[in-house]
């Protein structure tokens, strides 16, 4: 098993210039002063469509793409903070050909997975040392487990 988490992920995705009418900051640095006006061009944190339309980003990624990444396309995707986590058997070719086919795909849409945790010390030693989680560091005995959105 591995999970991983996609960096950055909202501010990867731009936003139509059609809707970025409705994201304004309206801005004025001191009493009286001028005001400025701010459109943001990227899917904003902490509204409501933001889940959403991450996710559709990725389901359009996948659409797009699935033929050249196959072994990419059946990776689950948590949907609460976007947090990818797939299921594979423990051979080393699988778990590298399934994590680095997901990596190419994300690049796709400009996406940088990170925070790789694993209970195969193979597939970790195939990625970058930056991008594992701090977890990787602890060995867990047969009796603990990795909690993933509060869900072990």
């Amino acid at each position: 098993m591995f999970i991983a988490d996609i960096a950055k992920m909202y501010q990867q995705i731009l936003i139509d210039s059609r809707g970025t009418d409705y994201q304004r900051i309206v801005w004025q640095s001191t009493s009286g002063g001028s005001i400025t006006d701010y459109r943001l061009l990227i899917v904003t944190y902490s509204t409501a469509a933001a889940p959403y339309l991450a996710l559709r980003i990725l389901e359009q990624l996948v659409d797009d793409e699935d033929a050249k990444f196959p072994l990419a396309v059946p990776v689950y995707i948590v949907r609460y903070m976007l947090t990818i986590a797939l299921l594979a058997q423990t051979i080393r070719f699988l778990l590298v050909k399934h994590t680095s086919q997901l990596i190419e795909l994300l690049k796709k849409g400009d996406f940088r997975v990170r925070k790789w945790e694993s209970n195969a010390t193979a597939l970790l030693s195939e990625l970058d040392l930056a991008d594992h989680s701090l977890a990787t560091h602890k060995i867990l005995q047969d009796n603990e487990h990795v909690k993933v959105l509060g869900i072990l």
